[in-house]
């Protein structure tokens, strides 16, 4: 090789380098705004039985030593999962990558590779579950080998980072619901944990949620809680403490109407409310009335029942199925 193609070679080289330098600082200095971010979303931390054991998984997945490093939170949304799990990987001095838009499979291997020494929260992003490659990229992040060894194959000039690199660090993906790629993918590499609330506990929670959130005076917080307490029932659709962050801001909003305003957030079921209305009767004649009144299966009846069942906030049913 001539002695001007070696100096172009590694001027090549060197230019290469210093344009990778260039994208891994653009890279931190989003990842310095996420962090302001992050700081901001767990001021409204508020902690839960139900995530008793949440902050011991994560101690062993982040661990450097395990041959697990997979931890997926299945709950409804609006629990406060997010800003949990954020917190307790915060008092364990661990970097966090923060993912919840959607994302293509070769930006995610980029946004690893910049992170591939810190724990990376995945929280619903959907797309990258139904797409071949990235599901690939996700199996080799969480395969149960000391070493985690992962590569990226493309003939495109937007691979600007390495096509290989080893892992170092840890998966926590946060969900609504176990997808069939998820199902397939993941959950046998993974600790899986399903966290519920019933209506009682999210009902009970409220008062710490609100304190947490908003710096206003116990009367008005005592007159949002007996609003709630009195408005909220097993027939209310999809209530979580997003609903009641938005009735506070109703309040805050207009004092006169915010009652009319929380009434729509806390919009009821009416399947819910029919079965309610005919739980006394027996079960031959309770199938028949919700058969004729809906034309649904009573496969679809004993389902909700015992979504009313888990909701029930005064006492159980005792209606036996």
């Amino acid at each position: 090789m001539k002695k001007e193609e070696l100096n172009k070679l590694k001027n090549d080289l060197e230019e290469k380098s210093k344009c990778l330098q260039i994208k891994e600082q653009e890279f931190k200095d989003l990842e310095n705004q996420a962090k302001e971010k992050f700081e901001k979303d767990i001021k409204g931390y508020v902690n839960h039985k139900r995530y008793k054991n949440i902050k011991e998984y994560l101690k062993l997945i982040t661990d450097l030593k395990t041959k697990i490093n997979c931890l997926v939170i299945e709950s409804e949304q609006g629990i406060g999962k997010t800003t949990i799990v954020k917190n307790m990987l915060k008092d364990l001095n661990k970097e966090v990558l923060y993912i919840n838009s959607y994302t293509t499979a070769l930006a995610f291997y980029k946004a690893v590779y910049y992170n591939r020494f810190n724990h990376i929260i995945l929280d619903d992003v959907y797309g990258l579950f139904s797409d071949e490659k990235g599901i690939s990229i996700l199996r080799a992040l969480t395969n149960t080998e000391q070493v985690r060894y992962i590569k990226y194959q493309s003939t495109s000039d937007k691979l600007d980072v390495p096509s290989s690199f080893i892992f170092e660090g840890s998966i926590i993906i946060l969900t609504n619901k176990i997808t069939d790629e998820m199902d397939n993918s993941l959950l046998g590499r993974a600790i899986h944990r399903k966290i519920r609330f019933t209506l009682k506990e999210k009902l009970n929670f409220v008062e710490q949620i609100i304190k947490f959130q908003y710096n206003l005076d116990d009367e008005i917080i005592k007159e949002i809680l007996s609003f709630l307490k009195e408005r909220v029932d097993e027939t209310t659709k999809n209530f979580s403490f997003r609903s009641v962050l938005k009735i506070v801001e109703f309040y805050k909003h207009n004092k006169d109407i915010w009652k009319e305003l929380a009434d729509e957030e806390l919009e009821k079921d009416e399947e819910l409310i029919f079965i309610k209305s005919i739980m006394s009767y027996s079960t031959i004649y309770r199938n028949k009335k919700w058969v004729d009144e809906t034309g649904k299966t009573i496969r679809t009846l004993q389902r909700k029942i015992k979504q009313i069942r888990h909701n029930d906030i005064t006492t159980e049913m005792g209606v036996g199925e």
